[in-house]
């Protein structure tokens, strides 16, 4: 049976807009928010105020006024404030890059982060601030004027990016990008240790480690993320979701999805409520 056709914003981004293959928004992170988390889109983040640390693949990075990095598919993060953070964050698919720019960027093995300073800083968000304006028009030409701004940003980040090496967390990074490709089929923690190089133990406490989740937890965590917007977005029953969403029994579906505030149904009358 194929799958349901989605607008991939809809499953990969809360806070884009589901027309467009690039989000804008300026989001602010408080004490005990930013734990660790993937995603299936790419991030251009920049700290705007506040100070923090990040945890990048189990690197440790201070944020600061500046700090500037690149999020892909297959890092997982985390951040962390005493105070809070206020973020500059683009989300994009990689078809809103030139092939030249997708090619410099995707095969990479090595964290993206660099602290912006002096009139480098200041360039740069002034970049930023017309990208910003030019998110809200809506005039014909505003696409094209995000698409030359993204790739001017992308530039940023080839002078100035870091190249640190993955190291350790290499084979951790191959284990998670195929868990994000194949997380609704049943896999298995021995299957994914054995893909990233690691014994099934060594694995499990490494990833729990690195990410703060249980290797079952996370799996049942981006099942139940794209059951949600099944629920939202397609007329699927509950049994057809539970199916799709990778779930062998739907009584476990229905234990863990409750586990989330609400019934399957009950976030399906929600969410379309919301759209009303």
């Amino acid at each position: 049976m194929n799958e349901p056709k989605l607008n991939r914003k809809l499953v990969i981004n809360e806070f884009a807009d589901p027309q467009k293959n690039v989000s804008f928004v300026e989001r602010r992170i408080g004490v005990g928010m930013g734990g660790a988390h993937v995603h299936e889109f790419y991030e251009l983040e920049y700290i705007l105020e506040g100070e923090g640390e990040q945890n990048l693949n189990g690197s440790m990075y201070k944020l600061r006024p500046g700090s500037f990095y690149l999020l892909t598919p297959i890092d997982f993060h985390s951040l962390s404030t005493d105070d809070y953070l206020l973020i500059a964050n683009i989300s994009f698919d990689m078809s809103a890059l030139s092939p030249e720019w997708q090619m410099q960027f995707t095969g990479r093995r090595h964290n993206l982060f660099c602290n912006l300073e002096g009139q480098e800083k200041m360039h740069f968000e002034a970049v930023l601030s017309m990208f910003r304006k030019e998110f809200s028009e809506t005039d014909t030409l505003a696409a094209n004027m995000q698409k030359n701004l993204l790739e001017i940003i992308f530039a940023f980040v080839a002078r100035n990016m870091k190249a640190e090496k993955a190291g350790a967390a290499e084979g951790l990074q191959k284990s998670l990008q195929y868990i994000f490709e194949h997380f609704r089929e049943d896999i298995k923690l021995e299957q994914i240790a054995t893909l990233g190089g690691y014994t099934p133990t060594y694995f499990s406490s490494l990833f729990h480690e690195r990410t703060g989740k249980r290797f079952s937890d996370f799996v049942n965590d981006l099942r139940i993320h794209y059951a949600k917007v099944l629920l939202a977005n397609t007329d699927l029953s509950i049994t057809e979701v539970c199916e799709k969403s990778g779930f062998g029994s739907i009584s476990n579906f229905l234990r863990l999805f409750k586990d989330s505030g609400q019934t399957p149904t009950q976030y399906r009358k929600s969410s379309k409520k919301e759209k009303e």
